[in-house]
């Protein structure tokens, strides 16, 4: 297997453009370099989400959303080599970002709010209970009513 080329954080920082049909975009994920430039159109939570952080490390958002592993296939095909040593120190490594609390990112796009995971929380989880067993409630009072008319 070849060695991946190295790149430093500032190389990575001069790719962030998608304008006036340049299309130029590198980002970082768990040290490693990628060329999303193809893919922004394409993203399903809209292009802001990776325009946001283009030239930048998304490591963070990226585990924040959950991201199925079709979409860790896909990023195969982008990758273009890995943050140099000093560049990588400076980076957080798979463990420290899971270990991180989680930041939420920001979107204006309504197909990324979407997409995103919604929190569980008691009260959510109490409604899932508390509906089917209301509606298990009023149809053995239903049935009960409807056996003392016949």
């Amino acid at each position: 297997m070849s060695e991946l080329k190295k790149y430093t954080k500032a190389e990575v920082a001069e790719h962030k453009s998608f304008k006036d049909g340049k299309k130029d975009v590198w980002c970082i994920f768990e040290g490693k370099v990628y060329d999303i430039s193809s893919f922004i159109e394409d993203h399903p939570g809209g292009e802001e989400v990776l325009l946001d952080r283009a030239g930048d490390d998304m490591t963070q958002q990226f585990a924040d959303i959950g991201h199925s592993d079709y979409a860790r296939q896909l990023m195969k095909g982008m990758l273009l080599g890995e943050l140099d040593g000093a560049s990588a120190a400076a980076s957080p490594s798979p463990a420290s970002a899971a270990a991180e609390k989680p930041k939420p990112v920001a979107s204006a796009s309504p197909a990324s709010a979407s997409s995103a995971k919604p929190a569980k929380n008691s009260e959510s989880t109490a409604m899932t209970l508390v509906i089917p067993i209301g509606i298990i409630l009023i149809s053995v009072l239903v049935y009960m009513y409807l056996g003392r008319v016949n």
